[in-house]
């Protein structure tokens, strides 16, 4: 939310703006790296953060997943999610869903006391980057491809669930 003084005028306005909860920003380079690769149906948006002083210009990308509040690259009917207490972390429940709206409505139902994660996660087919609803994945060949560009400002850490993709025979 932005607020204006006016010109320094007592009357004050508010505007609204979409927040990018889900969106990252990246820098060109990455976005370079990043299109020679299988991503989900995203949206780059092009920025441009200007510093006055110095003159100068640089690019960057947000990545934002809007495409995705269903997560339509996601097979929930062969994913597995546990379902775990709040106040017992030891008390896990395994679910499956035969949808994404049957698995919202079991979290709706449950989100006072329980918490949702994936225990294995099924693709449709295979990516390598996408925000899955709880984080962002890249494959192997993409951290590598990463890496190799140099990219240090990229970290990586292990998943605590297992990816795999539908095998469609």
């Amino acid at each position: 939310m932005l607020w204006s003084s006016g010109g320094g005028s007592q009357k004050w306005h508010k505007a609204a703006f979409t927040p990018f909860t889900r969106g990252i920003c990246i820098s060109d380079q990455l976005f370079k790296v990043l299109n020679n690769f299988t991503l989900t149906e995203d949206q780059f948006l092009e920025l441009k953060v200007d510093n006055y002083q110095k003159k100068t210009e640089y690019k960057y990308w947000l990545f934002y997943p809007i495409k995705q509040w269903n997560f339509p690259h996601l097979s929930i009917e062969n994913s597995i999610f546990k379902k775990i207490n709040k106040n017992d972390k030891d008390n896990i429940t395994i679910v499956k869903a035969s949808s994404y709206y049957e698995l919202l409505e079991i979290k709706k139902a449950n989100y006072k006391n329980y918490e949702f994660i994936p225990s294995i996660l099924t693709l449709k087919k295979e990516y390598d980057f996408l925000f899955d609803g709880y984080t962002f994945i890249v494959s192997e060949r993409l951290r590598k491809a990463i890496e190799e560009a140099g990219l240090t400002d990229v970290f990586f850490y292990n998943l605590d669930y297992k990816v795999i993709v539908k095998n469609e025979n």
